[in-house]
């Protein structure tokens, strides 16, 4: 019976919401600061940054939303075959949208409290206009949505010190179309299970740990830790995805600091480490695994990602009661190779360099408003040795796939005390 009321309550979020961000995208406020807030409790959603800041938060109620406009091209040019080189768009669908909530409510005399967030954490959604004569007949396009749903017990272990534990219920949307070409026994262990099967679901569960530490008035700490979340099997892809459709949620690390130099403002910087290489399904590459083992097998091609570090800062301001302004950047490497544009045609994801800014205000009956936009930097990633050529295992007739991608976001969301 729970599955069944979380599932609906999923479905509702994922297809009346859908979004396009690879980061996770929870709290305005958060947001705003370069998506810090490891260190920084400001609102109920700020769990879904780390568990055990809701020891600090109170009784709150948080929800807000992000529309996301995202536009970008694929360039293949070198190619033995003309037909394949040309340019692409992937911008058909341009307007996503992205909602996240919260609540957190104390009890046992205010040093536990108990509370959930729902967001949305890690997810690719890309949409070519015609399809890629290289990979297969019909339109390109990928969905991946890791939505997270996440009830967070936090325990305040010392005036100044808490500790936090989430329960992750990941319920995962996976979809891939333009692909026929490898739908063949030739490629894969499973061709009836490579593309253009429509939406499939899978489901995990994992736990985050937290702590909190506010050592002195004017600097925090904080960590946390997230094992991997192993997925249940994607049938209808498994002979896409490798190790049989399997597609988890790699492990993270994540640490923060929070300085308070003067009463009305807060610098944070954040550092988050995310394991995809332990992952198969995002780590294998596609030479020479697509000629050695074949896809859905564990040591099938994937897309040849690497662990990926994110560097955040976040700063904001108190102008006065009623008003507080943001500021912040994130920075990350693409997580794979140049030598793995043509893998990830469908993945994309090369946002490097992101800024934002964000703004909050009191307003009527004790609500707070909160807005921020965000500017993610056009970023061009070139192939290097990207489509494998006639001196390689396997010939697709050589040659380069570039990606060019930028993306505007802004967001709502209100907040109110109880």
């Amino acid at each position: 019976m729970f599955h069944r009321i979380y599932y609906a309550i999923i479905f509702i979020f994922v297809y009346s919401f859908p979004s396009t961000m690879i980061a996770t995208l929870v709290s305005i406020k958060a947001a705003g600061m370069g998506l810090t807030g490891v260190a920084y409790p400001q609102d109920a959603e700020s769990g879904g940054l780390n568990p055990a800041n809701m020891a600090f938060v109170g009784n709150r109620f948080d929800v807000g939303a992000s529309i996301i406009h995202t536009k970008g091209t694929t360039t293949i040019h070198g190619n033995l075959n003309p037909l394949q080189n040309g340019k692409f768009s992937s911008a058909k669908l341009k307007n996503f949208y992205n909602p996240h909530l919260a609540l957190n409510t104390t009890i046992f005399n205010d040093r536990t409290t108990l509370g959930f967030v729902l967001y949305n954490r890690g997810l690719i959604y890309s949409q070519y206009d015609r399809n890629f004569p290289l990979l297969g007949t019909s339109k390109l396009h990928a969905k991946v949505i890791d939505e997270f749903f996440t009830g967070i017990v936090s325990y305040k272990i010392h005036p100044c010190h808490s500790i936090g534990v989430g329960l992750n219920i990941v319920y995962q949307v996976i979809q891939f179309s333009g692909f026929q070409n490898f739908a063949n026994p030739t490629f894969s262990q499973y061709p009836n299970s490579v593309t253009n099967n429509g939406v499939d679901y899978t489901h995990g569960f994992g736990v985050s740990i937290g702590w909190l530490g506010h050592l002195t008035p004017w600097l925090s700490v904080g960590a946390v830790y997230q094992p991997e979340i192993h997925m249940t099997r994607s049938r209808r892809y498994q002979g896409f995805i490798a190790e049989k459709g399997h597609l988890n949620i790699p492990e993270t690390y994540s640490v923060g600091f929070t300085l308070r130099p003067n009463s009305c403002s807060h610098i944070c910087f954040d550092i988050q480490r995310i394991q995809y290489g332990d992952v198969p399904s995002f780590r294998n590459p596609l030479i020479p695994n697509l000629v050695t083992s074949k896809l859905g097998r564990k040591h099938g091609a994937a897309f040849d990602w690497h662990s990926q570090t994110t560097y955040r800062i976040g700063f904001d301001y108190k102008i006065n009661d009623c008003w507080t302004v943001r500021a912040g950047f994130r920075h990350a490497k693409t997580p794979y190779p140049r030598s793995a544009t043509a893998t990830n045609l469908a993945l994309v994801d090369i946002l490097e360099n992101i800024l934002t800014i964000g703004a909050s205000l009191w307003g009527w009956c004790g609500i707070e408003y909160s807005a921020y936009a965000a500017w993610c930097f056009q970023s061009t990633y070139k192939g290097k040795h990207s489509i494998p050529g006639p001196t390689d295992i396997i010939n697709l007739g050589g040659g380069e796939v570039d990606l060019k991608q930028r993306r505007i976001v802004v967001g709502l969301g209100m907040g109110k005390r109880f």
